[in-house]
């Protein structure tokens, strides 16, 4: 059985949880939380003073990333942390050892995914679907052979295949 994951959910998740900005040593006392932010991460109440100073900070800009967020951006913030929680262990470990890979990437190749991820998502349905059925249908060795050569594409190739790839869908 072949699982479909879309990974800019659990990205925004990896980002709303693990993001820790250099500097922040001191730890945040569960008094000095707001009721509201308090309410949001009720369930680690008991344990929070067990955290050391870094999981405090990274749950406490989450959760004030998360206040930040449209009433809209956090019911979709709820919808993928639940998904989350419902995946299998081991597609988690996947899914964070992904993230740490794309941490690892120098920011212009980030930006070049993050832009990537954007304009699949306002993609037609139908049209991610087909581009989703193709990638599943592939064997990993065709996979890996596809990321190698879209990487050592010129933006120029990259441009024309686009165009390409464009006509073709028009046609269909």
């Amino acid at each position: 059985m072949k699982i479909s994951i879309n990974l800019g959910p659990y990205i925004l998740l990896a980002t709303l949880t693990c993001w820790t900005p250099a500097g922040l040593a001191e730890g945040v006392a569960w008094e000095s939380l707001t009721p509201e932010q308090q309410q949001l991460l009720a369930p680690m109440a008991a344990e929070w003073g067990s955290f050391n100073a870094d999981r405090q900070q990274q749950l406490y800009r989450g959760v004030q990333r998360y206040q930040s967020m449209t009433p809209n951006e956090q019911a979709e913030a709820r919808r993928n942390l639940k998904r989350w929680q419902q995946l299998p262990a081991a597609d988690r470990e996947r899914l964070k050892a992904r993230y740490q890979e794309f941490k690892a990437l120098p920011p212009h190749q980030r930006q070049r995914l993050r832009q990537a991820h954007e304009q699949f998502k306002r993609m037609p349905p139908a049209q991610r679907e087909r581009i989703k059925r193709r990638w599943q249908s592939m064997t990993p060795e065709e996979r890996k052979s596809m990321r190698e050569r879209l990487k050592r594409m010129t933006p120029a190739e990259r441009k024309a295949l686009k165009e390409k790839l464009k006509k073709r869908r028009n046609a269909d």
